[in-house]
């Protein structure tokens, strides 16, 4: 158990724990996701909703927010939590320090999951540039 393969264990399969989506990456706070939201940069595009501010903290944090509207199952927006979390994980050594907030917008539900990848990824690599 914990093993990288493993079903039960809390690795991604590659088997180093410092690709794990940890918690300090996660925009938890209620205060920074309102603060994100109130002072970042905002890109609107079909799927998603982007907000994003500066911090000094060194790293990047990702929230995510995706409603009933979007995907009224919640495994369905479970799935687009996941690809954005995944998205974030693979870039996060590399994105400045800033913190992100990703709305989805109805028109991402009814997105096919290679396409949904795509699209998740092009929006985390799209923060690299600021």
């Amino acid at each position: 158990s914990g093993a990288p393969g493993s079903l039960t264990g809390h690795t991604t399969g590659i088997g180093n724990a410092s690709t794990k989506f940890r918690r300090e990456y996660r925009l938890n706070n209620s205060e920074d996701f309102a603060r994100t939201l109130r002072t970042g940069r905002r890109r609107n595009g079909v799927y998603f909703s982007l907000y994003f501010c500066a911090t000094r903290l060194g790293f990047a944090r990702l929230g995510i927010a995706v409603g009933r509207r979007v995907a009224g199952k919640a495994t369905r927006r479970n799935r687009i939590k996941r690809s954005l979390r995944e998205a974030f994980r693979r870039r996060a050594a590399v994105l400045p320090s800033i913190d992100i907030v990703v709305l989805a917008k109805p028109a991402c539900g009814m997105l096919s999951n290679e396409r949904l990848n795509e699209v998740s990824a092009a929006l985390i690599a799209e923060l690299m540039e600021y």
